[in-house]
């Protein structure tokens, strides 16, 4: 996976939004919302533990870090 992955290629790498609810414990609704907000924080630990235990390459927190800056700038109206 690039180093500048969206949320919805991080969800579907992982199995999609049902497969990552069930791995966060995150409301599905709240998950369809994560392209545009980026995946909160606090779901970092487990995202990157469900990649590495499905053995899905790319998804580090370098690359949830990128991800979300990437979010931030878009919000903030700048490049990142």
């Amino acid at each position: 996976m690039p180093a500048m992955a969206s949320a919805n290629t991080i969800i579907a790498q992982l199995g999609g939004p049902d497969a990552v609810a069930r791995i966060t414990g995150a409301k599905l609704n709240a998950i369809r919302q994560w392209d545009r907000i980026g995946i909160p924080y606090r779901f970092w630990g487990a995202v990157v533990d469900a990649a590495a235990a499905s053995e899905v390459d790319g998804i580090t927190f370098d690359v949830l870090r990128e991800s979300k800056a990437e979010y931030l700038a878009q919000r903030a109206g700048v490049a990142a």
